[in-house]
């Protein structure tokens, strides 16, 4: 009867034992289902991250290309302006020079009317460069 008992305990014990080992095989089983799915998304928010880092670097490049054309473009606008401020002074310069000239040209018609109307021989061979 004892030994009857003693077995019986021991039945309870293994079956206890086996029922904790279920459980804990479970268990087991569940981290493991839990961990691949992290994993998963771990891969996926690094993949995610791997592209918005690419992406990040392909606008920064792209906004130093930008600033770099704007660079040589003010550079241009700069030339533009030294430019036409220089073709200003050109202009005046002519503008002055045709007034001169519309001057003397004036001086010319005046001296050559005064010669004509005091019947004097006007020297035109002069004013002409000959």
């Amino acid at each position: 009867a004892e030994a009857e008992r003693q077995c019986f305990e021991a039945n309870k014990a293994v079956d206890k034992f086996r029922r904790g080992l279920q459980s804990l095989q479970q268990e087991h089983a569940q981290t493991q289902l839990q961990l691949s799915g992290s994993l998963a998304a771990l891969a996926t928010a690094s993949e995610a991250a791997t592209e918005q880092t690419i992406a990040a670097q392909e606008a920064e490049e792209k906004a130093v290309q930008v600033e770099k054309r704007w660079k040589e473009a003010e550079q241009r606008a700069s030339w533009a302006e030294g430019q036409a401020h220089g073709s200003e002074h050109v202009v005046k310069s002519l503008e002055r020079q045709l007034s001169e000239h519309k001057a003397r040209l004036h001086e010319f018609e005046q001296a050559k009317k005064q010669a004509e109307s005091d019947d004097l021989p006007f020297p035109t061979a002069i004013f002409q460069g000959k």
